[in-house]
């Protein structure tokens, strides 16, 4: 009588296809969670134009990546003003700009020396408003 092969996963074909099932479920939430910039369509605002020509650009939404410097004042009722620097593109510290956070985005813990993107819109009198703020 003949005998007939086996039919069916080796051991050693399931273990690869696991690895790769890991390896493509691992790649997918490190890229969902960690990867890319959230704002990258979001324009960076250029800060000489800014201080140039505030009134221009009102009612435009951009982003800035920041380091906090100080709190300038607080209140329940219209938010947090800080003092921050924009870091530039190569890392280096750049213009200082005060941005309102206003009281309904004052949950996050923000203090001096830590850095954060803020996506800010320029509002009547050049005034920039935080309408997100992400923690780096």
């Amino acid at each position: 009588m003949a005998r007939r092969a086996k039919t069916g996963l080796k051991a050693g074909q399931l273990f690869i296809g696991l690895v790769i099932l890991a390896v493509v479920v691992g790649g997918g939430w490190i890229f969902l969670n960690h990867g890319g910039d959230p704002y990258a369509t979001t324009p960076t605002l250029d800060i000489a134009e800014y201080r140039d020509r505030a009134a221009s650009l009102e009612g435009n939404t951009y982003k800035l990546t920041c380091t906090v410097q100080e709190q300038l004042d607080r209140s329940e009722e219209k938010g947090r003003l800080l003092h921050v620097t924009v870091k530039k593109e190569d890392g280096s510290v750049g213009e200082p700009v005060g941005i309102l956070i206003p009281a309904e985005l004052d949950d996050q813990n923000i203090q001096k020396g830590q850095d954060f993107v803020f996506v800010i819109e320029v509002r009547s009198r050049g005034i920039l408003v935080a309408t997100d703020v992400s923690r780096i």
